[in-house]
């Protein structure tokens, strides 16, 4: 057989050959983007401030591994009821709160790789632009979801700018490196299944804003990103269309309507309003409404123990003594450790004439918080009723040591001190309180009564 007139075919490539050559054109690319761009300074300015507001929380007492609900509250986390209701900020302000340093970490790790890398695709305006609306159509998504949840980190927005990473490719798909995104696949490996695992044991890690923010970053890149026409040379290389602005606004105000109608159609929702509303009679001391109030909620609620502890104290302000301790006991088997539901039960055991029960409630109020003045007041109420002298006037120094200008410690050491013959100490306490209070009448008396006994004048 003659052989054939052509050359066979050459070989291609090996893979591994292949996949060096998209590697050195990744890494070539990369270079040039970062020589046009040396200083992608909003993904550094907002890891900064990530890292700031996480050591301000420690430094303020938080746990550096757990922090808990009220201290992320407190610095910004996302919660439905309050966000909707003009804390407006915190759509924004949870993507700098972080669950603990592995949270924290994670998350600034995965930013740093994939937003440095989109700042230089689309520039700094363009990058924060769409930083900001992944996390704020992140929140908003986990408000419309779980309006009950408490909320924070900045994943949501990381998902975003993975998002908004991905539409850049697409766009940039005839002059982008094939490797280029090889070396995030990684990051994105792990920060995909670290938020999936550890957001199924705590709850204000919001699978929702996850969603929302991969979305809305895809989304808002796809729209206002384009590859400049025969300028692949130029950095950032991808322009932007201002005539798409309008639909991200759109877009939020959408979700700012969702999120709005959730929660207040939601029980959180509800709760929010009579929460308010029980406030406003308690302010203007009217018990009576504010346990209407109290009352429908724990018909949405039944299990919470804190409307219970209210509704105690409201039937104890309207002399319904029997069912206010009953609300309280109520409270208290939700929640053992609350001084202050301790101290109810004190307040309301020596109303019903139980002291010797009421000393040991006061006294375990102290336990937890040794500084709960109103357990202290309870406390020396009981022992007094009980003629236990030695143990009031302990209670009572107890009293003052805690807070030495409380003009009612200082009138029960007086009387402390006197039942037990002490007239001088008792004189003592009895002018402290009127050099705070000059007109108090109860420790005017003891100070004449005990002036008179001790020969003094006036």
């Amino acid at each position: 057989m003659d052989e054939p007139d052509h050359e066979p075919p050459e070989p291609a490539p090996p893979r591994t050959t292949r996949a060096r050559r998209h590697r050195a054109s990744a890494a070539a690319f990369v270079t040039r983007l970062a020589e046009g761009m040396p200083t992608p300074w909003v993904t550094w300015s907002i890891v900064a401030i990530n890292v700031v507001v996480y050591a301000a929380m420690v430094a303020a007492g938080a746990s550096p591994m757990s922090p808990s609900i009220e201290q992320l509250m407190t610095w910004g986390a996302d919660f439905g009821p309050a966000t909707m209701d003009g804390e407006w900020w915190r759509l924004v302000t949870n993507t700098f709160v972080h669950i603990g340093a592995v949270h924290l970490a994670l998350n600034l790790w995965c930013l740093w790789g994939a937003g440095c890398l989109v700042e230089r695709l689309v520039g700094h305006g363009t990058f924060l632009t769409l930083y900001v609306f992944a996390a704020v159509v992140g929140s908003l998504t986990s408000i419309a979801w779980a309006p009950e949840i408490v909320s924070a980190g900045a994943s949501g927005a990381v998902f975003g700018t993975f998002g908004a990473l991905y539409a850049c490719s697409r766009a940039l798909r005839r002059t982008v490196p094939d490797g280029l995104f090889e070396d995030l696949r990684l990051r994105v490996a792990l920060f995909v299944g670290y938020n999936i695992l550890y957001g199924l044991r705590n709850p204000a890690i919001d699978q929702a804003a996850h969603a929302g923010g991969l979305v809305a970053g895809f989304v808002g890149a796809a729209l206002l990103c384009r590859a400049r026409t025969g300028e692949t040379a130029r950095v950032p290389p991808l322009g932007v269309d201002r005539r798409l602005v309008p639909a991200l606004v759109a877009v939020l105000a959408l979700g700012v309507g969702l999120a709005s109608w959730r929660v207040g159609s939601s029980d959180i929702g509800r709760l929010q309003a009579l929460w308010e509303q029980k406030e406003h009679a308690v302010a203007a001391q009217r018990f009576d409404e504010a346990l209407v109030h109290v009352d429908e909620m724990i018909a949405i609620d039944p299990d919470d123990g804190r409307w219970h502890g209210d509704r105690g104290w409201y039937l104890g302000m309207l002399g319904r003594t029997e069912e206010a301790l009953r609300a309280t006991e109520r409270a208290l088997a939700s929640d053992d450790s609350d001084a202050v539901l301790h101290n109810n039960r004190a307040w309301l055991l020596g109303l019903l004439g139980r002291h010797d029960e009421a000393v040991r409630s006061a006294e375990q109020a102290l336990t937890i918080d040794p500084k709960l003045l109103l357990a202290h007041h309870n406390l020396m109420v009981s022992l007094d009723a009980l003629r236990r002298d030695e143990d009031y006037v302990r209670a009572a120094k107890a009293a003052v040591a805690v807070d030495e200008n409380d003009v009612a410690s200082l009138v029960h050491l007086c009387w402390a001190q006197r039942k037990l013959g002490h007239l001088t100490e008792a004189l003592a306490a009895a002018e402290a309180a009127l050099a705070i209070e000059p007109q108090h009448e109860l420790a005017a008396q003891h100070r004449d009564w005990l002036r008179a006994q001790l020969g003094r004048s006036k």
